[in-house]
């Protein structure tokens, strides 16, 4: 196989590799055409076959370097695009598949935030409906209750007993509560507090079925307590109304009592007793629709009917023709019953006796534990229109006074003692003669004479 020179084994890499380096097929197989020239003559070293520094020795297919694989073919513009195009469709595809995932899980997300904000704010509505639920049974019980109290004011202290204005408006008032106390019944109504959270593993369409029925549940539940609240704040209201003026009718019994008193000069001294202990029972310091009040103001109602019912009669009595004698009777009577009250009282026939009855004078004496310091004396008619004759009827007059000093404290020990020991027709009869009053009309004639044992008992009581 002839050599090649330098310049021919340079030409023969070019064509192999091409000029840009790239690799291209190789030439045909066979030994390269006889150069002139080749081999050198021996005025050189010559060397074996072997060991030759040029490959002239091996076949020429050998020079060239043998691909490891197969040569690849340029792709068409077209095969590019195509290829391209599908690569960027299954892109696109897996992109929205997780766009869509991600846009699910925010949407679940969201949902969910939405649903534990509802419920938080729901099931605070539940805690303030079962508050003011709890409450209304009890405002509609006061507002019953108020009512009837003051019904009660009213009755008890009719017009002109209080103040006209105070009383006009409590009218007023008691009725706006009963109207609203009567009026249009609140619906029974009952809800259930919901879970915090949305059920583990629920699914979106439950979850917003769940979110509307947690929005209309609020409507309702807003609604009933909005309803509930606007009754109890309308009732208490009217209750505010009610008590403002049923304490000023109370407290104007004092001023008007007062008034009222002084337009009835002639009222005996029981009723003005009773009067002032229904005034004393009427305190600032109690409320007005409490019992104790209330049966205050019924006892002063009571009190002062009787005072103005016995200023009528007493008034009516002036012009009885013994009128003048019946005073001066009262005033002896006064004068030596040792500062017990005493109102005297007339009728035709007393014990029996009197005008219409058994010939004679007749009287009787009261008194009640209730009533300390007070007495009843009760006359015939007869003792008045004799009184300034020789009858002796001063000491009829004197025996039931003794028998009304009877209930001083200082006089019902010698009562109880000896030698009285509880006689009090006895003791009626000592005391008068005690006191100067010896004819028999002092009770000696009617239950016998006393001892002067029984006489000296009585001269402490005076």
């Amino acid at each position: 196989m002839p050599l090649l020179t330098a310049v021919q084994y340079n030409q023969a890499m070019t064509n192999i590799y091409g000029e840009s380096g790239s690799w291209t097929p190789p030439l045909p197989a066979g030994p390269p055409p006889a150069q002139p020239g080749y081999p050198p003559t021996n005025t050189g070293q010559a060397f074996p076959p072997q060991q030759m520094p040029y490959p002239q020795q091996m076949p020429y297919s050998q020079y060239a370097p043998q691909p490891s694989r197969q040569p690849r073919r340029r792709l068409s513009t077209g095969a590019k695009w195509a290829i391209f195009g599908s690569s960027s469709l299954a892109a696109l595809l897996v992109l929205t598949l997780v766009a869509v995932v991600a846009v699910k899980a925010v949407t679940m997300q969201q949902l969910a935030g939405e649903y534990m904000r509802l419920a938080r704010d729901y099931n605070i509505a539940v805690a303030e409906f079962d508050r003011v639920d709890e409450q209304l049974p009890d405002v509609l019980s006061t507002a019953s209750d108020r009512g009837e109290a003051a019904a009660q004011v009213l009755k008890d202290a009719p017009e002109g007993f209080v103040s006209t204005d105070s009383r006009t408006a409590l009218v007023a008032s008691s009725k706006a509560l009963a109207e609203l106390d009567s009026g249009e019944e609140v619906a029974d109504a009952n809800f259930a507090t919901v879970d915090k959270q949305p059920a583990e593993g629920v699914n979106e369409e439950d979850l917003r079925d769940e979110i509307d029925r947690i929005k209309n549940l609020s409507k309702k539940i807003d609604a009933a307590t909005s309803e509930r609240s606007t009754k109890i704040s309308s009732i208490t209201q009217a209750l505010s109304d009610v008590g403002r003026d049923a304490k000023a009718v109370v407290t104007s019994v004092g001023p008007t009592s007062t008034t009222l008193l002084a337009a009835a000069p002639s009222a005996n001294n029981a009723s003005r007793i009773e009067l002032n202990q229904a005034l004393a029972r009427i305190t600032p310091d109690w409320a007005w629709y409490e019992s104790t009040t209330l049966s205050a103001i019924a006892a002063y109602g009571s009190a002062m009917k009787k005072v103005q019912e016995s200023n009528t009669a007493r008034e009516a009595a002036k012009s009885h023709p013994d009128y003048a004698n019946r005073v001066l009777i009262e005033q002896f009577a006064a004068s030596i019953s040792g500062g017990v009250v005493l109102d005297l009282e007339w009728e035709s026939v007393v014990n029996g006796f009197g005008t219409g009855g058994a010939d004679g004078y007749g009287g009787t004496t009261q008194w009640w534990f209730n009533k300390p310091g007070y007495a009843l004396i009760t006359l015939s008619s007869n003792v008045a229109t004799v009184w300034n004759g020789p009858e002796g009827v001063r000491d009829l007059v004197v025996h039931e006074v003794g028998h009304a000093i009877g209930t001083k404290d200082s006089c019902l020990a010698a009562i109880d003692a000896s030698p009285i020991s509880g006689e009090l027709e006895t003791w009626a009869t000592a005391w008068a003669i005690g006191m100067g009053y010896t004819g028999p009309g002092n009770g000696t004639w009617a239950y016998g004479a006393p001892t002067q044992e029984q006489v000296n008992a009585t001269m402490g009581c005076r």
